[in-house]
């Protein structure tokens, strides 16, 4: 074998460990069950968080604070008043919570899906909904929707999640940049680890 054989040998071994390299990042998807994550270069805790006097627990960042009814208006101006947003710092993702006084009883997850499905893209103008489906939790079953919008700074996209509560139900939003999509395995992953902790969910 020439020398100029032997270089071309080398850089087509170099060129396919980079794309085995390449693939290996693409298919990595990060473990909320880890004691500790990077997302979008910062680093997270995940941990079992409960919300509305114990009812719900999701494992989200510990490092997540709700955030006060001034500054939730910034980020969702027509929020409600028992709304909850959480986000950190960086804001690279918020979180938004909302308890409804309805029951969702798994047989009607199917139908809650097509209403979403129905109902945001005429909220506002951009919206598009990339996928919708009936996710299977780690304990129940939920509405899952991805979609993006329109801001007057920025394209968001946005994964949606519904499922009941009891004798009642929560409607959830995770949020992040367009540029950040990535982040929605994150997201599901946040999704599923939606537990009932009512004695009516049991």
């Amino acid at each position: 074998m020439s020398f100029d054989q032997e270089i071309y040998r080398k850089q087509n071994e170099l060129r396919e460990q980079e794309k085995q390299q390449e693939k290996l990042v693409e298919t990595a998807i990060p473990s909320i069950d880890e004691p500790m994550r990077t997302v979008a270069g910062i680093d997270y805790h995940f941990a079992d968080r409960t919300f509305f006097d114990g009812a719900l627990t999701l494992r989200i960042p510990s490092e997540f604070n709700l955030l006060g009814k001034e500054v939730m208006k910034r980020y969702l101006p027509a929020c409600r008043d028992n709304q909850l947003l959480l986000s950190d710092e960086a804001a690279v993702f918020t979180i938004s919570l909302i308890k409804q006084n309805r029951k969702l009883a798994p047989k009607d997850l199917e139908k809650e899906k097509d209403t979403y499905g129905q109902v945001l893209p005429k909220l506002a103008a951009g919206v598009h909904i990339h996928a919708a489906e009936i996710l299977e939790g780690e304990h129940q079953s939920l509405v899952w929707i991805e979609y993006t919008n329109e801001t007057v700074s920025e394209r968001m996209y946005n994964c949606l999640f519904s499922s009941g509560l009891g004798n009642e139900s929560v409607t959830g939003s995770i949020s992040f940049s367009y540029a950040q999509r990535a982040m929605k395995d994150i997201a599901k992953q946040i999704v599923r680890s939606y537990t009932d902790n009512t004695q009516e969910g049991e």
